[in-house]
């Protein structure tokens, strides 16, 4: 997009010279403000909120431990094992095992269709009802044991 298209599109929708002048040159500088932004924040939540990065060995393992079981219609509610103690699965893990369902295996999600499903759709309404239990449950596991 040109500086100038912009500038024009700002300008219209914000009626200020200024903003609209800075956003225009800021589209041309962005690619290089990216990966400093980028660092400077994953570098904070290091630092600070360490527990909100996830990792691929994260997803990885959190694959391991519900894919199979979400298949199964078994919402992922909890993580480990008896030996090392279970816990409540995060929010993360129980949304992208549900992404990797939705996106890869639906077809293989072992729920009882209420008709013809030509389109997948009941069996993504099923999947959606199991991760929304999954999210009340593992909240309530994590309210429970605090």
């Amino acid at each position: 997009m040109r500086v100038g298209c912009i500038f024009n599109d700002v300008f219209s929708a914000t009626q200020s010279r200024e903003k609209a002048a800075v956003l225009a040159e800021l589209h041309g500088s962005i690619v290089k403000l990216v990966p400093i932004i980028y660092e400077h924040v994953l570098q904070y939540l290091r630092d600070n909120a360490s527990d909100a990065l996830y990792s691929p060995a994260m997803f990885d393992q959190d694959l391991t431990d519900h894919l199979g079981a979400l298949l199964e219609a078994v919402p992922p509610i909890e993580a480990g094992t008896l030996a090392e103690g279970k816990t409540p699965a995060d929010f993360a893990s129980i949304l992208n095992v549900g992404w990797a369902v939705l996106l890869t295996k639906l077809s293989e999600l072992q729920v009882k269709p209420s008709g013809p499903d030509p389109f997948g759709s009941d069996r993504t309404e099923r999947l959606q009802g199991l991760l929304s239990k999954a999210v009340e449950l593992s909240e309530a596991r994590r309210i429970w044991q605090s």
